[in-house]
C-alpha cells in the first residue's frame, strides 16, 4: 500500500537553534517524491521505485520504502540515499542533505514545479520567455519595473491571476 501524502516522520521534530524544526529525511524525501512525478504527472508508487531501484542494482522492498516515508526508518545508508538521488534524476544525494546545498536543491526544485504547473516551463521550452528576457537585458531598472507593470495590466485585463507575492504592493 502506498504512503498517505502529507504523512510526515514520527520521530520527534528536531529543532534547531533559533527554534525551527529541522526536516527530517521523510520530510525531504516525501518532498522530493511528490515533485517529481511519473511522466503522466501521478507519483510513484512504493513498488515502482522498489522495482526500478533493483532494476539498477539496490535491492529494497516497497515496505522499506515506506517506513523511509514516514520516518520509522530514518536514517538509510549512503548507497540507498544515491539511488533513490538517481532515481529521481539528481546526480547524487545532495538533494537529501541536511546542508545549505541541499535546501538549495530542494528550494529550486519547488520554484521548478510551481513554473511547471503556472505553464511558464512550457513558455521557456518555446523560446518565449528566453526571447523576451534577451529583448530586456540591459534595460535600466526603473525600465524593468514599467515592463513589469505593464506586464501585470495586461494580466488583469485578460483576467489572469496576480503573480506578484502578497508582500509586495499592488500598482
Amino acid at each position: 500500500m502506498d504512503h498517505p501524502r502529507g504523512n510526515v516522520s514520527t520521530d520527534p521534530p528536531c529543532i534547531d537553534l533559533e527554534g525551527s524544526r529541522v526536516p527530517t529525511f521523510a520530510d525531504r524525501l516525501n518532498r522530493i517524491w511528490e515533485q517529481v512525478p511519473r511522466e503522466d504527472g501521478k507519483p510513484y508508487t512504493l513498488q515502482e521505485v522498489a522495482d526500478a531501484l533493483a532494476k539498477a542494482g539496490t535491492e529494497v522492498s516497497a515496505a522499506y520504502l515506506s517506513m523511509l516515508r514516514s520516518g520509522k526508518r530514518p536514517n538509510p545508508s549512503p548507497e540507498l540515499k544515491e539511488a533513490l538521488a538517481k532515481f529521481f534524476g539528481f546526480d547524487d544525494a545532495t538533494v537529501f542533505a541536511d546542508s545549505p546545498a541541499g535546501a538549495r536543491i530542494r528550494q529550486e526544485l519547488s520554484e521548478l514545479r510551481a513554473m511547471k504547473e503556472s505553464g511558464l516551463l512550457d513558455l521557456m521550452r518555446e523560446g518565449k520567455i528566453a526571447a523576451f528576457a534577451r529583448t530586456a537585458a540591459g534595460l535600466p531598472e526603473a525600465d524593468l519595473d514599467t515592463l513589469q507593470a505593464v506586464v501585470e495590466a495586461m494580466r488583469r485585463g485578460a483576467g489572469l491571476p496576480d503573480t506578484r507575492p502578497p508582500s509586495q504592493p499592488g500598482p
